[in-house]
């Protein structure tokens, strides 16, 4: 029987992690979308504003175990794409601690797949 030194499933995450912004679609929307892992915090912990193509994301909070107090504090800034719709920026603290936070993108021209080509003839 074969041991390995390192489990199967090997998974490090820090406590505050983030993942690079993403472009996706949903429900047909094209959306600029970023996810945080922000466990432990509260929504009235965190403030996202937008101001001049960036979204802004500062976040506070206290956590109390027994007779020892934690804080933790986390701020990160990511530029948005010229073409987000700024007005309707949405931010969702998830109960399982990720901040998703969504600029809706103007839809991409379908590109024309079916088209017919003129065939020439000399």
């Amino acid at each position: 029987m074969e041991r390995s030194f390192f489990p199967t499933v090997y998974q490090f995450r820090s406590p505050l992690s983030r993942a690079l912004p993403i472009e996706t679609i949903e429900d047909g929307q094209r959306m600029f979308k970023i996810e945080i892992d922000l466990p432990d915090f509260k929504p009235e912990d965190v403030n996202v504003t937008v101001k001049k193509g960036e979204v802004k994301i500062d976040a506070k909070c206290e956590i109390t175990e027994g007779s020892s107090k934690q804080f933790k504090q986390i701020s990160y800034s990511y530029s948005l794409p010229e073409d987000a719709d700024l007005d309707r920026v949405r931010s969702l603290l998830k109960t399982d601690g990720r901040l998703v936070i969504e600029a809706p993108l103007p839809a991409i021209e379908a590109a024309k797949e079916n088209r017919e080509i003129p065939i020439k003839r000399e």
